[in-house]
């Protein structure tokens, strides 16, 4: 997913809108902020606060069941400047132990 910043939800949103992927489905996101990880960058959890209050809306629970349900980590470098996300997801319904990994 691209995204303009580390709180650009709008893909994933769109995403769960158009019913392209459900959020009772989200097993984990990893995203790249424009950050470099050190001591004065906010952006990771940024990026992951948006994220956990979009899931949380969606699920209809707390921010606390959303870091139970779902993995989120932000990653950082200086040397990629490109924001993106990838999304994991599996449907809650099948018998099959592998997960799907989806990518806008």
């Amino acid at each position: 997913m691209p995204t303009a910043g580390p709180d650009d939800t709008a893909v994933l949103a769109r995403a769960l809108d158009d019913g392209l992927i459900r959020a009772d489905s989200i097993v984990g996101i990893m995203g790249k902020t424009e950050g470099n990880g050190c001591v004065n960058d906010f952006t990771r959890g940024y990026a992951t606060l948006t994220l956990k209050l979009l899931l949380a809306e969606r699920l209809g629970c707390g921010l606390a069941d959303v870091e139970r349900r779902v993995a989120l980590e932000a990653l950082d470098d200086e040397r990629h400047l490109a924001r993106r996300a990838a999304c994991g997801a599996c449907d809650p319904r099948s018998t099959q132990p592998d997960r799907e990994l989806i990518r806008w």
